[in-house]
């Protein structure tokens, strides 16, 4: 992923990490928590709260 995708990624998948999901299939759960944690290594902190607040 380049460029918007990173905002684009973290505002799709944040509504994911739900404890539904964590307790019914953890294996997306990790899935989700690692694409939004390489998103935030790769974005400033202030792209990633808008993108994470958007």
């Amino acid at each position: 992923m380049k460029g918007k995708h990173f905002a684009t990624a973290v505002s799709g998948l944040k509504n994911r990490l739900t404890s539904e999901i964590y307790k019914n299939d953890f294996g997306r759960n990790e899935r989700c928590h690692e694409i939004i944690w390489e998103c935030a290594e790769n974005m400033t902190y202030p792209e990633f709260y808008q993108a994470w607040h958007a």
